[in-house]
């Protein structure tokens, strides 16, 4: 009969199409609720990687028992998956907005609305890192992957990449290694914020080291971790220190580094400027990766370490010694 479809056959073919009209509802989701960051009736969530469309931010408030859709961001020059919302700072009424390629997006709330009010970049930061898939949204390398706020401070982190071989069978540009930084800005009277310079730690930044990759702010102190730092490799007592008289073994001059032990360093503002005063490191595991995230509130600092424990992570957590003016680790925890 002219126009019939067997009933297992017309099934299976009503699926493909739900399926298939589906897909586009579903890739354009993507990201949605990367980061979210609420604000008493106010709830701000970013989707920075749709692949069907410019990074957007949504906001929504509370009304009753639900929360409704007032209103979305989105930056003035967007491409579709630009990274648009990857990372959110909220200073008041103010929202900072990071975009791949190294452009950081002000927005000002006034009552359940919010306007532009400008944009911050550093020279020489512009354009995407040409290593980083724009499939990801957002880079881990970019300008504004950390900030930090503070009263009138902002502290803007771009940790730089690692080194990166050529392509598959030595074909392609190999990427050398590039320094990490944190820069810093002032906001001034009128509200604008300009840059003032970036942090540095005393021994200097290490290409490749991921200065920068997470910032914090507390009581005017700033907490900066380079996660991917090398740590020199340290002399240890000879038969396990178990036997009293012997010296530590001599480490050979040649001996290379332990890869991506990571550290942390402190920071204050001190005399007009911001100088290090202290910096922290775990034991030297290779590839923990102390410091890729930080939390600090008064005299207490705790420091993630998801590759210490042979993959299985840590956290250090740290107290502040106001007698002796030094930090010193208090515990240290881990699922196992």
């Amino acid at each position: 009969m002219e126009g019939f479809m067997h009933p297992v056959r017309a099934i299976l073919f009503s699926l493909v199409l739900v399926v298939i009209s589906a897909l586009p509802v579903l890739a354009q989701s993507s990201g949605f609720g990367l980061t979210v960051v609420v604000d008493g009736d106010d709830l701000i969530i970013g989707e920075p990687n749709n692949s069907f469309r410019q990074g957007t931010v949504y906001v929504y408030r509370k009304s009753g028992d639900t929360w409704a859709e007032v209103t979305r961001l989105q930056a003035e020059e967007s491409a579709r998956a630009d990274g648009f919302g990857a990372v959110l700072a909220l200073d008041g009424d103010t929202l900072f907005v990071a975009q791949r390629g190294g452009m950081l997006h002000a927005f000002e709330r006034d009552g359940s609305s919010w306007r532009s009010s400008g944009t911050l970049s550093v020279d020489g930061l512009t354009g995407p890192d040409p290593g980083c898939g724009q499939q990801y949204g957002y880079c881990g390398t970019d300008f504004g992957i950390a900030i930090a706020i503070e009263g009138d401070w902002m502290m803007v982190g771009k940790p730089g990449r690692a080194a990166r071989a050529g392509g598959r069978g030595g074909r392609g540009t190999p990427q050398p290694a590039e320094p990490g930084a944190v820069y810093v800005f002032r906001r001034g009277g009128s509200g604008r914020w300009t840059l003032q310079g970036s942090l540095e730690p005393t021994d200097g930044i290490v290409a490749g080291d991921s200065f920068g990759r997470s910032i914090a702010f507390s009581d005017g102190r700033v907490f900066v971790g380079a996660p991917t730092r090398a740590a020199d490799v340290v002399a240890q007592p000879q038969g396990g220190g178990r036997r009293r008289g012997r010296g530590p073994s001599p480490v050979p001059e040649d001996t290379p580094p332990v890869p991506e032990v990571g550290r942390v360093f402190e920071f204050r503002y001190e005399n007009g400027n911001w100088r290090e005063t202290a910096s922290l490191g775990s034991e030297n595991e290779r590839a923990a990766n102390f410091g890729v995230a930080i939390s600090l509130e008064g005299n207490t600092a705790v420091i993630g370490a998801p590759g210490s424990g042979d993959g299985h992570g840590a956290a250090y957590v740290y107290k502040y010694d106001e007698e002796n003016g030094v930090w010193e680790e208090h515990s240290r925890l881990a699922a196992f």
